[in-house]
């Protein structure tokens, strides 16, 4: 195979990008006219797989610069005058309906670990926290965002079934990191919660508890309805004619958050065990309930859905499902990064499984 004079020689990293950048500079010198050489010829001029000079000509194409049907040559449709530079924008978008403040430390620490690998592969973050959840302008401000913060790939965190389903019916390059709802085909990397809960719900009957409170958000997020689903199951599937699961829902608010184990534990029958949906809320949950004349675990076991860094100093220790941050940066990058350079991933659905981590605030039931 033979080099045309002074053709590039490119680097292993990023390569599908690299291949467009060369692809459109050509383009912009007016090297080709009307249309592009076929996949065969341009492999071999720049030394690369066809496989990676379709992944390439996909880049391209969805910047407007060409257009593509099978069988066909590729066509040129934008002027030379016109072409931008380059056809990558090296940025990925982070976009979070939660405020700065509101993330918990696990996801903050995800955010810096990606930048910095980002960084490593040619890209920076740009972060865009504290969108709307709902309300009449918000399709109007995803579409203004979109056209103005470009991105390579966006990643949805906290993300809302109207926010997924613009990204879906608008065709963005976009992950998921959470799970998707219902209708929604977009590529994820989630916990399964649902598989947590199910076996939050074994360990609870197992120790003799039959009456069990999930206590989650009202805004319920994909991760949250599957979980509450996995919750019930867990009571479904069980031997125990006599458990019954409950579900109470708090609205996020400490006010809310006490006002709802009041009524809980006010009832004609309160639970004997509880498990608290989002790290968040754990400390304050067990607060209320100790301040209340609860002891944990001896008139209440108490299991925590999730993890993160500052419940490992809380005194009973805290049961709890733990997952490897790292390695879940590192998959969320993975798919990022082939979301940005080839415009897919596979799989599309990426399920992590969580570890069950012992701790004191879980024991058996004890009559009163």
């Amino acid at each position: 195979m033979s080099l045309e004079k002074n053709t590039p020689i490119l680097q292993r990293r990023s390569l599908v990008v690299q291949v467009a950048d060369v692809l459109l500079q050509d383009l912009r010198s007016g090297k080709w006219v009307g249309e592009l050489p076929g996949e065969n010829a341009l492999a071999e001029r720049l030394q690369v797989s066809r496989f990676t000079i379709r992944a390439a000509l996909d880049m391209l194409r969805r910047e407007g610069l060409i257009s593509r049907v099978q069988g066909r040559p590729t066509l040129i449709t934008a002027k030379a005058r016109t072409l931008r530079q380059p056809a990558s924008t090296r940025a990925i978008g982070f976009l979070s309906t939660e405020p700065l403040h509101a993330l918990s430390p696990a996801i903050l620490y995800r955010i810096a670990e990606m930048r910095r690998h980002l960084q490593d592969n040619g890209y920076h973050l740009d972060l865009h926290l504290g969108l709307q959840r709902r309300g009449p302008h918000l399709l109007a401000n995803l579409a203004r965002l979109i056209r103005h913060a470009r991105a390579d790939c966006w990643v949805l965190h906290l993300s809302t079934p109207e926010i997924q389903r613009w990204f879906m019916e608008h065709d963005v390059p976009t992950i998921v990191s959470g799970s998707c709802y219902e209708g929604i085909d977009l590529p994820f990397l989630e916990i399964d919660r649902r598989a947590v809960c199910r076996h939050a719900a074994g360990l609870f009957l197992g120790l003799g508890h039959r009456r069990v409170a999930l206590l989650t958000v009202e805004d319920k997020a994909a991760g949250d309805i599957a979980g509450e689903q996995g919750f019930r199951e867990g009571f479904e599937k069980s031997p125990h004619r006599d458990a019954e699961p409950i579900v109470r829902y708090h609205d996020g608010t400490m006010p809310g958050l006490r006002a709802a184990l009041t009524s809980l534990m006010r009832s004609k029958s309160p639970p004997s065990g509880v498990l608290i949906a989002r790290s968040m809320y754990v400390f304050a949950a067990m607060g209320h309930l100790m301040n209340a004349g609860y002891r944990i675990p001896r008139d209440v076991s108490v299991i925590s859905r999730d993890d993160d860094s500052y419940l490992a100093f809380a005194e009973p220790s805290i049961a709890r499902y733990r997952v490897n941050v790292r390695g879940f940066g590192r998959r969320l990058l993975r798919m990022v990064l082939q979301m940005a350079t080839l415009g897919s991933v596979t799989p599309r659905q990426n399920w992590v499984m969580a570890q069950y981590c012992e701790g004191k605030s879980l024991g058996p039931y004890q009559p009163s």
